[in-house]
């Protein structure tokens, strides 16, 4: 009983028209996937710094509330419910 030849032992019995396999920078990954997951990267960092900044620019005229003021006027401030209190009916 005769066993076929695997690809290691046949030598160079590759197909014609096939290309060795080649090794990138990092296991599998060439250098155009790295370059393209870095700015993929930085490009999201810059997108979420951009998209995460504080509306207000102190200097430039307007001024940033103090910590835990709100930044929109709602009315005076009232004493709320008590507990067992229902809310008024709303007026259409």
């Amino acid at each position: 009983m005769t066993v076929p030849p695997t690809s290691d032992q046949a030598g160079s019995a590759e197909a014609p028209g096939s290309r060795p396999p080649t090794h990138g920078l990092i296991g599998p990954f060439t250098g155009r996937h790295l370059v393209i997951l870095v700015a993929t990267v930085a490009g999201v960092t810059a997108l979420i710094l951009v998209l995460f900044q504080p509306v207000g620019h102190p200097g430039r005229g307007s001024e940033l509330p103090a910590p835990g003021a709100s930044f929109f006027l709602l009315g005076e401030e009232g004493t709320g419910l008590a507990v067992g209190q229902r809310p008024p009916e709303l007026v259409k």
